[in-house]
């Protein structure tokens, strides 16, 4: 996994150097509110952070994931506030203009990945929403 997001070769240990969102990173500078995101997609344990691990900052130097997406959320939107729990608004309205935006500069290609991007979203939300009562009640945290 680590050679094909660097594009270096594997060196045992992980990328061979910096994975292709980091050099997008610097390129970018400071132009943004997060210079990146690392996101994680396994909890593997065996080769942990070479197979977990999407960015790597250089050979053998991985970045280590958000793994919680209630924590990515969190990190991108802000701590969750009681009324932002319970808000009957679509995800979708927080970034609606900005997504129409984008949409603007892009190619018509990519007009229609971003569309059936957030087509995926909506569809997400709405089977959330269907989800039966016992699904909506809130489970304590074990100590």
């Amino acid at each position: 996994m680590s050679a094909l997001v660097s594009g270096h070769p594997y060196t045992g240990r992980g990328a061979g150097g910096a994975s292709i969102d980091q050099v997008i990173a610097q390129k970018l500078g400071e132009e943004s509110r997060f210079r990146s995101l690392q996101i994680g997609v396994s909890q593997e344990s065996f080769g942990e952070s070479i197979q977990r691990n999407l960015s790597w900052s250089d050979r053998d130097r991985p970045l280590p994931p958000e793994m919680l997406p209630h924590q990515l959320f969190d990190r991108l939107f802000g701590i969750r506030e009681r009324a932002w729990v319970d808000r009957q608004k679509s995800i979708l309205d927080a970034v609606q203009d900005d997504a129409r935006s984008v949409k603007a500069k892009l190619g018509r290609e990519d007009q229609t990945r971003v569309e059936e991007y957030l087509s995926s979203v909506r569809d997400v939300e709405r089977s959330i929403a269907t989800l039966p009562p016992e699904y909506r009640t809130v489970v304590e945290r074990p100590g």
